[in-house]
């Protein structure tokens, strides 16, 4: 996966000269500048960024010192997981950036290891759409459901109870949402479908213990979406329909739970 991107090193750039009132470069692993606000400059070589991709080591450019496509100022390495992954260049006297140059650099790290848990979670969650759906379908294929949930690490056992959520108004965030559920289940995974609806799988859930289970995620919900500052009313309904795919059978039994604030 490529971390530093165009869209990224751009949002970098945006971010960080607003901040400081200096221009920014961000620099690929080639040396190329890849972002920067003047837009001129987009594409140079920059050849002060290939001696800190060479060395690993910050470089301070001072007035009068020619590095090819290279402007006074100070060039920092950036780190990934151990790897540099590029370099980003602050326009100005290196005496001036000595005691923000680091302080940048880390700032910009912790951007890009943000993006990157951003995009490892959006991941996550389509890999458990994709196993949601197969498991909602009338002949559910093991194969798939087996292969996504070992991309996921995750070992899920059946009988499998589907739960979904009805929301007519709410404020908390999906992902959010979507957590405080999945670590009040324990063994399962839930999904939007659509923008107010919520499918939860729970795995290992005995029928009879199904009703017991649900009520108890409702009553979660439902303090969660209060200490979230919803200020009216929010019904939520919820309804289970279990199921146990298996190669060898299915089986489905249904319960329904209607429940408001």
């Amino acid at each position: 996966m490529q971390m530093l991107n165009q869209k990224m090193a751009n949002d970098i750039v945006r971010e960080t000269s607003v901040r400081l009132h200096r221009n920014v470069n961000i620099m690929n692993t080639e040396g190329r500048i890849i972002a920067a606000l003047d837009k001129s400059r987009i594409g140079a070589v920059h050849e002060g960024a290939r001696q800190v991709l060479a060395t690993g080591q910050s470089l301070a450019i001072a007035e009068g010192q020619e590095w090819e496509g290279a402007q006074p100022g100070v060039n920092l390495p950036l780190v990934f997981m151990g790897e540099l992954i590029g370099v980003i260049g602050i326009t100005g006297a290196p005496e001036e950036l000595e005691d923000i140059g680091e302080l940048v650099k880390m700032t910009t790290e912790l951007m890009i290891r943000q993006a990157f848990l951003d995009s490892q979670m959006e991941w996550q969650q389509r890999t458990k759409e994709m196993i949601i759906d197969q498991l909602l379908r009338k002949d559910p294929s093991v194969t798939t459901v087996e292969e996504n949930l070992e991309l996921l690490d995750l070992r899920l056992e059946p009988p499998f109870t589907s739960v979904i959520i009805q929301f007519t108004e709410r404020e908390t965030a999906n992902r959010i949402l979507i957590q405080q559920v999945e670590k009040a289940i324990g063994t399962g995974i839930a999904s939007f479908i659509n923008v107010n609806r919520l499918v939860v799988i729970l795995s290992g859930v005995q029928p009879e213990a199904v009703d017991g289970q649900v009520q108890a995620l409702h009553a979660l919900l439902k303090n969660s979406i209060s200490s979230f500052g919803c200020r009216t009313a929010c019904p939520i309904t919820i309804c289970a329909n279990s199921a146990s795919p298996t190669k060898t059978a299915k089986s489905r039994s249904k319960s329904a739970v209607q429940a408001k604030n």
